[in-house]
């Protein structure tokens, strides 16, 4: 089994169990849907920088903004992290495909599970902290979502995708 960095243990137990007997998950991996997790940390850089460190320094005279415009841009950032749906992907070895979708913050989750050829994964691309993956199949109601993998899980999200691409080029 591919080595993944374990943040939903319980989940990718209660995957585990959904395997049919005499079947073993082969790969698994985890990403954060919605646009890429690269672009949002860089601009929550920025925007600490811009705002939040002047502020700290007392050169709030600066810019001539108010604390609450400050603070509702802080909350737009911070709610566009914490309410991304979580996509926990497994696959067996007699290629089953499991989905776990969780829902934020209430932490919903949904167990999907399909043949492999039921999903498409497409447009690999290996950034700097967030890897991206297109995905469609199980957990996604018929969408094509962005997945953000991080930098732990992206070897088995890459295993995935080139397996997937094998089996709808066969």
């Amino acid at each position: 089994m591919a080595k993944t960095a374990e943040p939903f243990r319980e989940v990718f137990s209660r995957l585990e169990q959904q395997v049919a007997p005499g079947d073993e998950i082969a790969v698994r991996f985890w990403g954060l849907t919605g646009w890429s997790l690269n672009w949002w940390w860089l601009t929550s850089q920025v925007f600490t920088i811009l705002v939040i460190v002047p502020f700290i320094l007392g050169l709030r005279s600066l810019y001539g903004a108010d604390l609450a415009l400050c603070a509702s841009a802080g909350v737009l950032l911070a709610a566009s992290w914490w309410t991304r749906p979580v996509l926990v992907i497994a696959i067996t070895r007699q290629r089953q495909l499991l989905c776990c979708r969780i829902s934020r913050p209430f932490q919903r989750k949904t167990i999907t599970q399909a043949p492999i050829e039921a999903a498409w994964f497409g447009d690999f691309r290996r950034r700097w902290l967030y890897t991206q993956l297109r995905y469609r199949g199980p957990g996604t109601q018929g969408n094509t979502v962005r997945v953000n993998i991080p930098a732990g899980c992206w070897h088995a999200a890459q295993t995935v995708t080139g397996a997937a691409s094998g089996i709808a080029g066969s």
